[in-house]
């Protein structure tokens, strides 16, 4: 087909009304170029915008087809177009499976060819530009590679779409975080797949306050950070204890709102934020449930949560995030950083408050678990897994005790044997 005849084509398609079959048809055709993917691309969008929600199911079953096929760039197109349906609030239910197999293709080809760039590179030449280099000059070799990690580049909002509309399907993209994590300081759109998929929905948070002997079990969605964490339990410290509420309305706007234009913070007097709460992780305690005050940096890092630390940094306990809130005098924080995500809705649910007998039976298991585990904690795992369900026995105790026992019996006697040559 030459040229005109190419021309003419793509003018007569733009005359009729077109199916998913001839849209996916033009899509996977040799003939047609990058520019006219995307143009036609648009032309079906424009058409079948505002088809009803069967509709539009059936042009995507049609369309998913096209994310199997051997070709990174044309799929990425069909997936993109599929996107596109995504953003305008479409369900991508029934496709999500071909889409999922769709971006781990992406992601092994790209991966290969991170992989390949960095064995090119040495340790002093490891910085962006000489990567991009090298990335460039081995694509000639490795096309179809090189030709992924373009599409995870400029196609990266279809997946997104997903991960910010319909948080419930996270969880099916969460099998390729680590591949994720190796690609997101070298291509920005995996970087925002890699911190949605950190994001929590539905996360079940047990916020404990030690000192006024009461706990709150919340469900958590799409926060951020712990500075946003922060501004949402002192909002549920008025609403549910009564408590003053000393917060500018500039700083309960930043962590709340869906406008980037608030969410992006910028630098003002209104930019100091006064709170009282600071956060700890659930094993922080001593003995009389009360926080030590950590002058050794490091040890302030392992048990401290930070207002730049993210909720991934908190650590689970019987399939709970766990809080545990002192109340000091008020620190004043100079907040110089905005949300990267303000398209999310943070949103929480109450689901209990505990009482002071309560509050003081779970401060009894942390402290329990805690110094077992820092009393028998010989590697990188501890004695427990505090993220199980607890049915242990009097009997499982005795046993695991026995184990740690013979465990470091071993290792000295080991060490014994090597000194003795």
């Amino acid at each position: 087909m030459d040229k005109d005849e190419k021309t003419t084509s793509i003018e007569d398609f733009f005359q009729k009304n077109v199916s998913a079959q001839e849209i996916l048809a033009a899509l996977l055709s040799p003939h047609n170029d990058e520019k006219t993917l995307l143009t036609l691309s648009n032309f079906f969008i424009d058409q079948h915008k505002n088809d009803e929600e069967a509709q539009v199911d059936y042009h995507l079953q049609v369309l998913s087809r096209g994310l199997s096929i051997n070709d990174p760039l044309r799929s990425s197109i069909v997936a993109n177009l599929c996107g596109c349906f995504i953003e305008l609030g479409y369900r991508p239910h029934t496709i999500i499976g071909s889409l999922n197999i769709w971006f781990r293709k992406m992601l092994d080809l790209s991966i290969s060819i991170y992989q390949r760039t960095l064995e090119k590179l040495s340790l002093e030449k490891l910085d962006q530009k000489h990567f991009s280099d090298s990335l460039h000059k081995i694509g000639k070799i490795l096309y179809k590679e090189y030709q992924a990690w373009y599409c995870l580049e400029n196609f990266y909002p279809v997946i997104t779409s997903v991960l910010i509309s319909f948080p419930e399907l996270r969880f099916i993209f969460k099998e390729h975080h680590q591949s994720i994590k190796k690609l997101a300081g070298y291509i920005q759109g995996v970087n925002y797949i890699n911190m949605l998929l950190s994001i929590d929905f539905k996360k079940r948070y047990l916020f404990i306050e030690p000192q006024m002997r009461r706990g709150i079990l919340c469900e958590v969605s799409n926060i951020e950070n712990l500075f946003q964490l922060n501004v949402f339990y002192s909002i549920i410290q008025k609403n549910v204890f009564g408590e003053p509420l000393d917060i500018s309305d500039s700083v309960i706007e930043f962590a709340t709102s869906q406008n980037p234009e608030t969410a992006y913070w910028q630098y003002s007097d209104n930019s100091k934020y006064d709170t009282k709460n600071q956060f700890y992780k659930w094993d922080a305690l001593n003995n009389n449930f009360e926080f030590p005050i950590y002058e050794d940096v490091i040890k302030a890092k392992e048990y401290g949560l930070f207002f730049e630390n993210y909720p991934e940094d908190i650590t689970e306990f019987s399939g709970y995030k766990v809080v545990l809130v002192i109340q000091r005098n008020p620190n004043k924080h100079i907040m110089g950083f905005g949300r990267k995500l303000p398209s999310l809705k943070p949103d929480f649910a109450i689901l209990k408050v505990f009482d002071e007998p309560e509050t003081i039976s779970w401060l009894n298991t942390f402290n329990w678990y805690s110094s077992i585990n820092k009393q028998f904690y010989f590697s990188d795992n501890s004695l427990f897994d505090t993220n199980s369900n607890y049915s242990l026995t009097i009997r499982s105790l005795e046993l695991a005790l026995f184990q740690s026992v013979v465990c470091r019996f071993i290792r000295l006697k080991i060490c014994a044997s090597i000194a003795q040559g």
